[in-house]
């Protein structure tokens, strides 16, 4: 049964010669040989900024983030590849995680915080 995968490629230097880029083509190549459907996105693509306060957490997030997490949600596989810097990922991808969750979209917000 043919799976919609989305790969995340959490690379912030858009230098194609990096190995998280070879590895997310040759993951999408073999998907779509496979007869899955593949959609990418890219963190070298966006410019994307840190949240601020606390509040930001509860607006939805701007364009182009709120098309890009559709892309998630309509994953049936998330592939997330992105190399270890200082022990963890990337800033850049993860301030694109902290906007695509604004507004409730991973977490529901409920009371007077953080579920």
């Amino acid at each position: 049964m043919a799976k919609s995968i989305c790969i995340i490629d959490g690379h912030p230097d858009p230098d194609r010669h990096h190995l998280i880029h070879a590895l997310c083509d040759a993951y999408a190549d073999g998907a779509v040989g496979a007869g899955h459907t593949v959609s990418r996105i890219n963190i070298s693509d966006f410019d994307i900024a840190c949240l601020h306060t606390p509040a930001e957490i509860t607006e939805p997030p701007p364009e182009p983030i709120l098309s890009e997490r559709e892309k998630i949600g309509a994953a049936d596989h998330l592939v997330i590849a992105f190399p270890l810097w200082m022990g963890g990922m990337p800033a850049k991808l993860k301030a694109f995680f902290e906007q695509a969750a604004r507004g409730g979209y991973f977490v529901k917000m409920e009371g007077d915080g953080w579920p």
